[in-house]
Order: structure tokens, then sequence, then C-alpha cells
């Protein structure tokens, strides 16, 4: 049997079977790709922490910022700011595209879980109480974006003591260790198709459970931490916290929610730092009316994504923890 390949026999193959050449290619194609989203290991939402940089915020070591976050010593027991099951981190600068407002963009991002903590400006525009209009950081309070201080810290509370995780005693507080393993094996490494593809043996899941450990009672000691700070600053008669209402209409009425605190105010933060403190502006700015720099009106919060990542929502307060200790004097 003749099976020489020839120009002839390759021109022809070419004119009449090209075409077939190119659906079977992409066929394949589709069908691999397919395979890999379907069966392929993929990360949680709470597995990659957004944050947020708002329109009009500006900074140039927002890179840094997060290699601090996850390099060990920075975070409390000696460990770092982000626990062991965020595996990746990413600035996401929301700005005004073309007709699309940077308010359109942040809602564009929220509708995919992509914000898990935010820099915004705006802090100091005051509400405007017959219209229920305010700046932007006051439409994320309106939207029900942000969470507020007290939930974010009850809600610690309750994950960590009311679950049996920590048992406060007299002289500090003590690691069930026990409760807590029990609910990273029946719980946790089946949460999610990620986990159960993660944790296949003995030895991985006895390591997961080590770190669950450590990742839980980092929830608690920021928990302390950051109320903490709050109650000293209050002694002192002073307040670093970002206060605001929510409001909507109803039959053209304007209906308001109660005040709370939905982040913290850096000016405050900052105003009582001490010279060995660094300086936030290296970090995050706004500018003035002047184009000065300032970090007047600027507000960090945390996002309320706990429908989507009930465990790892509290890695926007060690992240607000961090922010407290490393700027200012407030912390212990």
């Amino acid at each position: 049997m003749d099976i020489k390949i020839t120009k002839k026999r390759l021109s022809n193959l070419i004119s009449y079977d090209f075409l077939k050449i190119i659906i079977a290619s992409l066929a394949a194609f589709v069908v691999w790709s397919l395979a890999f989203t379907s069966l392929g290991t993929r990360i949680t939402d709470g597995q990659k922490f957004y944050l947020v940089v708002y329109e009009g915020v500006y900074g140039n070591e927002n890179l840094t910022f997060f290699q601090k976050l996850k390099q060990k010593g920075n975070g409390v027991n000696g460990e770092s700011v982000l626990s062991y099951d965020v595996l990746e981190t990413e600035v996401t600068d929301i700005r005004s595209v073309g007709s699309y407002t940077a308010s359109y963009m942040m809602n564009l991002r929220m509708s995919v879980n992509e914000g898990d903590a935010i820099i915004i400006g705006g802090g100091d525009i005051p509400f405007d109480e017959e219209t229920g209009v305010g700046s932007d950081v006051q439409s994320l309070v309106t939207n029900h974006v942000l969470v507020s201080v007290d939930k974010l810290l009850d809600s610690a509370y309750i994950y960590t003591v009311r679950n049996g995780f920590i048992t406060e005693t007299e002289d500090g507080y003590k690691v069930n260790e026990d409760k807590i393993e029990e609910y990273f094996r029946t719980k946790r490494v089946n949460s999610e198709r990620n986990y159960r593809r993660t944790y296949t043996d003995e030895q991985k899941i006895s390591e997961g459970v080590k770190n669950e450990i450590k990742r839980i009672e980092a929830v608690y000691l920021n928990f302390k931490s950051v109320k903490g700070a709050i109650e000293r600053a209050k002694e002192k008669g002073e307040d670093f916290l970002w206060y605001s209402r929510s409001a909507f209409k109803d039959n053209d009425e304007i209906v308001y929610g109660e005040t709370g605190a939905f982040g913290i105010d850096i000016s405050k933060l900052t105003a009582h730092s001490s010279e060995n403190k660094p300086d936030i502006k290296s970090l995050w700015y706004t500018l003035d009316e002047n184009g000065k720099t300032t970090v007047d009106g600027l507000v960090f919060g945390v996002t309320d994504l706990f429908s989507v990542q009930s465990d790892l929502q509290y890695e926007g307060l060690a992240v607000m923890n961090y922010i407290i200790r490393t700027y200012s004097d407030y912390a212990d």
C-alpha cells in the first residue's frame, strides 16, 4: 500500500478536509475547556482576598501592603495577617469608565463577590438629611455593601466563642482544639469541591487541622484587639470609627435606619499616632480642593459577604486590626 506523502496528496487533504480539521479542532478545544471548568479545582470566593481602592483614592504601595499581609510576624500570635486559606490577593481599582460611573462598576464587582475590603473617600461629606443623598461611601451603607463594625465584631465572637472553638477564662482564653478538628473534618473539608480535592489523605487533613486551629484562634485575637482599641480610644474621649445610617424612600418619604459604625475614619485613626508609627499617606491618600495630599474623608470598611464566605469573612477583620496596630497607638 502506497502511503507516501506527496505534494498532490497534501494538497487534496487541505482542499477537501480542511474544514473538517478546523471543526474537529474547535470541538476538541471546547470539550477540553468544559472538562477543565467542570472538573478543575478552583478556589472559593473567600480564598481570594480583594482590596477595592475606590475612585479618588491614590497610593503606590498596595502590592507591598499585600506582601506584608502575607508575611509571618505581621499578624496576631506571630502569624501572617491573612490566614493560610487565603490563596490569592488582588487590588481592584474602581474608576469611572466612559459612561459607566464608579458606583456602577462597584456594583458589578460586588455582584461577583470581588470586594472583601474597601478604601474610599467622602467620609467627610455631610449627609443630606432632606434628600437622603450622600457621598460614595454613604451609598455603600445605603446599599448594604459595608458591614457594620458592631456586626463584624459580634459575629466574630459568636463564631469563635459561642461555637465552642474558644473558651474565655479568668486569665485569658483556651483554644478547644478537638472542637476545631471536628469542625474541620466534618464541615470544612466537605464544604467545597476545592477542599475535598485538596485534603485527600490523612497527612494533608492533619496539616489542615493545625492551620485551622491557628486561623480560628486568630479570628478571636483580632476580635479582642479591635474591640480593645475601640474601647481605649473612647476612654480617651476619642473615636476613630466612621458613622453613618442608611436612607431609602418609601412612598416618597425618606426612611432612615439606625446610626452605626461602618468603618475606620483614617484621619481620626492617625491623628494621635506617635512619631514611630508610619504615615498612612504613604499607602493611601486623596486630594483636597487645593490639590494637596490628605487622608481627610478616607474610610476603610469591610464588605458584607457573610452569605458566600461565612468562615473567611473575618479576613477583613484581620486587615482592619493590622491597620489599627500599624498606624495608631490604640492597640495593646
